[in-house]
């Protein structure tokens, strides 16, 4: 990890982080953005772009809530909250 330009983890990073890498993609990242689209230039860049980022807004793709988000809803609103 501590030579790695990007680190995509498909469980839950907690704790646990990279010291080395420009950028660290995880489990949850991966859930709340969608898709991500990595670029690597011969400089040793790095560029991100996720699915969250490039649709924007819309009512038809509704972001999905933190867990810190869903525990303040009322029961109605849970229910009805996209990403439950």
């Amino acid at each position: 990890c501590a030579r790695a330009d990007v680190v995509v983890a498909l469980v839950p990073l907690g704790r646990f982080r990279c010291r080395g890498p420009v950028r660290v993609i995880g489990r949850f990242d991966l859930w709340r953005w969608g898709a991500h689209a990595v670029w690597l230039d011969p400089a040793g860049g790095v560029t991100v772009r996720t699915v969250a980022a490039a649709r924007g807004v819309r009512p038809w793709a509704p972001r999905r809530l933190s867990a810190a988000e869903r525990r303040r809803l009322t029961s109605a609103e849970r229910a009805a909250a996209p990403g439950r």
